[in-house]
């Protein structure tokens, strides 16, 4: 399934962007991929993106891990401004 989420950012694009690499053994790991990401074009800290992944479930458990939270709060996501919404095929 793919699910459209955007999220907004403490530290800047560039800076999330780079720390996103550190999540990309742990997203593969369990399914996840990142069809598209990119920023507004007025403000670098709006983050939007496609993932597809097997399902709705895997975003939540993924989003839910303690490790995974530290690596995303450490790459400047303000996690409860995360929304996610599932997209139909």
């Amino acid at each position: 399934m793919k699910v459209y989420t955007n999220l907004e950012l403490s530290k800047g694009f560039e800076h999330w962007k780079t720390s996103l690499d550190d999540l990309g053994p742990e997203m593969r790991a369990v399914g996840m991929k990142i069809i598209f990401f990119g920023c507004e074009a007025d403000d670098e800290n709006k983050v939007h993106m496609i993932i597809e992944m097997p399902s709705i479930e895997t975003a939540t458990k993924f989003m839910k891990n303690p490790e995974i939270k530290q690596k995303r709060v450490q790459a400047g996501v303000i996690l409860d401004s995360q929304v996610v919404i599932p997209l139909a095929d």
